[in-house]
């Protein structure tokens, strides 16, 4: 049920999405994203309530106070998908006005499905989710994964959550995303999702992301393109030297594309970030910087790589 967030009052209102397509007629009706026609819905309230503004004068508000109308809006779109030249992009240039992207340099550059993107087509797909916990559990042994050990992850981290309303989809996100060692988790992914899905994974990611032609075109139509990392890693499970990797090559990604570099914006993958993160966007002249919730966004320099969001399913749609 959508919160009555018309009746806050703050700096700003930030709406965060992701897959927007027609989901119903889809290959895949059960993922869980916004069905274009309620897209257009919610469109139509935000533009009743809000004025929307562009990503570059967030910034500008943020870094120097320059002043934003009262009840002003962000769009967001987060991951890069197709869905955004194809159903986004026609809609936002009809009733011109601006969304701002945050595409994962890696799966746009390399076509490579992210982790959280196969397990979101894997779970899909699957009809019975603790046979394919059980699943999960035996690859994991048969690659010297202890048993005592996915039993403690299961207690940690077998809980529901804002997203999910059963606890094996949690443990199965958790498992695939960061508990497992890197190398482990990439060959059990792949394994699951040829198996679940039917696809090899690079063929999957072809259709299921933009391209570099992509971005350029959503750039000279007036988007805005942020940073969403280059590997789309959780940064706060990251090195020091990891993350600095992550923010130099999706900066080389923002320049190759042609999109501004001049107090960039990102987008921290996953919401996760520590305080190393915030002292390499200081480094490297970040202007701002999202994390995927938290709600009313409150424009402070101070505060500006801890600026919060709202959902598209906060509103109605």
């Amino acid at each position: 049920m959508a919160i009555k967030i018309d009746q806050i009052k703050g700096n700003l209102t930030v709406v965060m999405y992701h897959y927007v397509r027609e989901i119903k007629e889809s290959l895949y009706p059960g993922i869980k994203g916004l069905e274009f026609e309620k897209f257009k819905t919610q469109l139509d309230h935000l533009q009743s309530k809000y004025q929307i503004i562009q990503a570059e004068d967030v910034i500008s508000s943020c870094l120097n106070g320059s002043p934003i109308p009262e009840n002003s809006c962000l769009l967001t779109f987060d991951d890069g998908y197709k869905d955004h030249i194809k159903f986004v992009l026609p809609e936002l240039k009809s009733r011109k006005i601006q969304g701002t992207f945050f595409p994962p340099a890696k799966a746009i550059l390399d076509r490579e499905l992210l982790d959280v993107n196969a397990i979101h087509f894997i779970l899909e797909r699957c009809t019975d989710y603790k046979l394919l916990l059980k699943e999960l559990f035996d690859l994991c042994i048969s690659r010297d994964i202890k048993e005592e050990l996915l039993s403690e992850w299961k207690v940690a981290y077998g809980s529901t959550g804002k997203w999910d309303s059963e606890p094996e989809p949690a443990l199965i996100k958790r498992l695939l995303q960061f508990l497992l060692p890197e190398r482990i988790r990439a060959d059990i992914t792949s394994i699951l999702f040829e198996k679940y899905v039917g696809q090899k994974q690079r063929d999957f990611a072809d259709d299921l992301y933009l391209t570099t032609d992509d971005l350029k075109i959503m750039l000279a139509d007036g988007m805005y393109i942020g940073s969403h990392g280059y590997k789309h890693f959780w940064l706060d499970k990251c090195s020091v030297g990891d993350q600095k990797e992550e923010i130099i090559n999706s900066l080389k990604f923002l320049t190759q594309i042609g999109a501004s570099t001049k107090d960039w914006m990102m987008c921290y993958p996953h919401g996760a970030y520590n305080n190393d993160t915030v002292k390499l966007l200081d480094e490297y002249n970040c202007g701002i910087a999202f994390k995927d919730s938290g709600g009313e966004t409150i424009l402070d320099i101070d505060r500006r790589y801890d600026l919060a969001r709202y959902d598209t399913n906060d509103f109605p749609q």
